[in-house]
């Protein structure tokens, strides 16, 4: 994951609990919803930016997470918001700013050093922390006193762009959040 406001909402809520309002899945929820214009097994969606008509088939909603402080059909809603996400850079653009911009703000861990080292101190509690920068090549690994070392290479990145980022990435995979699968 990239750093920015994706991963520092990530980062605030699965690490320094601290519950941004509302939920990322509710505000895709309510983004998600602002572009169906049809339900049913295919909803048909309003295009972000061109505003056309898009048919996205919908598998079942058993099948869908839960979104918490939602209704049940919110599930629908956030997987049509996580279907734009995917569909191209400028469509993807569009949804993200609009549901970071349905949320409160979270501190830009994974770009500032200064709120990365609060992660830092936060788990520093209940391990040690081994952060280097060789030759430009970042990486932060975290030792909690009982468990498993994690690292911020663990998370399928190849490296990680800086030391806020790597620190965030070490940070989410110590709370037992995985990335794996995520491009750059």
């Amino acid at each position: 994951m990239k750093p920015g406001p994706e991963l520092d909402a990530l980062v605030a809520e699965k690490v320094m609990s601290i519950n941004l309002k509302p939920a990322y899945d509710y505000a895709l929820a309510r983004v998600g919803s602002s572009y169906v214009a049809v339900t049913g097994p295919v909803f048909q969606l309003r295009h972000p930016l061109s505003g056309k008509d898009l048919d996205l088939p919908m598998t079942s909603g058993e099948s869908l997470p839960a979104v918490e402080g939602g209704h049940w059909n919110d599930r629908y809603y956030a997987e049509v918001a996580r279907h734009l996400l995917n569909f191209g850079d400028k469509v993807a653009s569009k949804v993200r700013d609009e549901v970071e911009d349905y949320r409160e703000k979270a501190k830009p861990y994974s770009t500032d050093i200064a709120a990365a080292w609060e992660v830092v101190d936060k788990l520093a509690v209940g391990g040690r922390w081994l952060i280097a920068n060789r030759l430009g090549h970042f990486n932060a690994s975290f030792a909690p006193i009982s468990g498993p070392q994690v690292q911020s290479d663990s998370q399928g990145m190849s490296h990680p762009q800086s030391i806020p980022h790597a620190i965030c990435l070490a940070a989410i995979a110590a709370a037992g959040v995985e990335l794996k699968g995520e491009e750059e």
